[in-house]
């Protein structure tokens, strides 16, 4: 039709009729101004690392200006203390830690007062006699919540060491972990873990422990209890060797990759246990941004009403929460992270590029006729994020860091094309269940194992379910 014949047309439409077509395009038009932009990646994502130059197969991030690793992003910023006392300066002691009750809002706690609560934690520790020293080991045994990361500043501002203990690998690794650091005192949360301190203090298990500081109320019962055996339990309202270098290169080359996109508006929701370097690499990004971090309410059940109510910008979780991630990270408990991937690759089936805090190699593994020649090998890896080595333990660190300083995962590479690594094989089969718990040796032992058992029924039933398979077309049982 004609320009005039569609005036013509439009003259005789209703009122009504124009104010719709109106109203669509003003919300069209305030969508497109208001819409999520799409994240802008830092580099090419064709070529996200390079070789560097007269090395043994040495490659290295691309967004690094020189062969050389950083270590320190902020020249301010070369311990954990100094990255919460940057986020404090920052953020003009702005909302730091979030905690809520059901169908509450959320409560914050500034950055101030949580740096005051510290100190208190910090001064009660060195009034009770425990030493201002990178050898003075503090325990945690706790649930993500305020408390936790408060303790865990609280050593950092006198110079001690947080350990923490993690109850999913069981009683026998938390045996360990008391006797190994000595940790003469532990901080937990409730009074059932209380109870599993003290039940190994009777049996002779962890005779170093003398001090349970307890986040929650808990009866004369269990004070009854601990006396028998010389053990104090005090309330908290009363009062692998990775270095704050380890850490902080970390979250510098964290803070690299991310530069342009972290600011103290984000928010974040720390689902995993901060027993995992992961999490904790991450909030402590988050404190150098002076951003806030919102505790959920320790029921998982209700995990979902905390993410409505908190709406985080960044939620990290692990594949069991969260199986179709898009973007994956590698790294073991020895270095936290070493490679990530590129923010705005959505591509998939690899670990991402080397992180700017260190040098990723491939070495030969002729047995298993992996070369590094061809891009494939054992993955090694060296910066200031690798970890110092094992707690009293000189020939296991022997094992795992080479006389150069390489860290060797066991894990087998391979490069790709666009500079991103691939995991495509292990050297030493040991494996971690979504439990946490290691298990390892030849597929034999493997098949022997009841958590890896019941790990690959639970796989296949969720894929079935994903391919629509029906309940009786499920398979029920499995022979290994």
């Amino acid at each position: 039709p004609e320009l005039g014949d569609v005036r013509q047309y439009v003259r005789t439409l209703p009122t009504n009729t124009l104010m719709g077509f109106g109203a669509f395009a003003a919300l069209t038009t305030y969508w497109y101004a208001t819409r999520p932009k799409a994240l802008k990646p830092p580099c090419d994502l064709d070529m996200q690392s390079v070789e560097i130059k007269g090395s043994d197969h040495v490659r290295r991030s691309i967004l690094l200006d020189s062969d050389e690793v950083i270590t320190y992003y902020f020249d301010d910023v070369k311990t954990l203390y100094d990255i919460f006392q940057r986020g404090k300066r920052v953020s003009n002691n702005g909302p730091c830690l979030g905690h809520r009750k059901p169908n509450r809002p959320y409560e914050w706690i500034s950055y101030q007062e949580v740096s005051d609560r510290a100190e208190y934690v910090g001064s009660a520790l060195l009034h009770r006699g425990f030493k201002a020293s990178s050898e003075q080991y503090i325990g945690i045994f706790a649930q993500n919540r305020p408390e936790w990361l408060i303790v865990e500043l609280g050593c950092y501002t006198y110079s001690m060491v947080a350990v923490p203990l993690y109850d999913t690998l069981g009683a026998e690794a938390i045996t360990y972990i008391i006797n190994k650091a000595d940790l003469s005192v532990v901080f937990c949360d409730s009074s059932e873990k209380a109870k599993l301190l003290l039940s190994n203090v009777e049996k002779g298990e962890t005779e170093v422990l003398r001090t349970i500081v307890l986040m929650n109320p808990f009866d004369n019962d269990l004070i009854e209890r601990g006396k028998k055996y010389g053990v104090e339990l005090v309330s908290m309202k009363d009062i692998a060797m990775l270095s704050h270098k380890n850490i902080v290169s970390n979250c510098s080359g964290f803070l690299k990759v991310t530069e342009s996109m972290l600011t103290l508006s984000n928010d974040m929701h720390p689902f995993c246990p901060l027993a995992h370097m992961f999490e904790r690499l991450v909030q402590c990004v988050v404190l150098c941004h002076g951003a806030r971090i919102g505790f959920f309410q320790g029921d998982i059940r209700l995990l979902m009403d905390d993410l409505k109510v908190l709406q985080p910008t960044i939620f990290p979780v692990v594949p069991r929460l969260l199986n179709r991630m898009f973007d994956r990270i590698f790294g073991q408990a020895n270095t936290a992270g070493c490679s990530l991937t590129i923010p705005g690759d959505w591509t998939v089936g690899h670990v991402g590029a080397p992180m700017p805090c260190n040098h990723i190699k491939l070495e030969d593994v002729e047995e298993m006729n992996y070369f590094a020649a061809k891009g494939e090998g054992e993955v090694c890896v060296k910066g200031a994020n690798v970890f110092k080595g094992y707690l009293k333990d000189d020939e296991k660190t022997a094992e795992a860091l080479d006389k150069d300083g390489w860290l060797h995962t066991g894990d087998i590479g391979k490069w790709l094309p666009n500079g991103t690594l691939k995991i495509i094989d292990r050297k030493k089969h040991i494996f971690k269940l979504a439990q946490g718990e290691y298990i390892a040796g030849s597929y034999k032992e493997l098949c022997k194992s009841k958590d890896f058992k019941n790990a690959v029924p639970e796989d296949l039933l969720k894929l079935g379910k994903e391919a629509g398979l029906k309940t009786f077309e499920q398979v029920k049982d499995i022979a290994l």
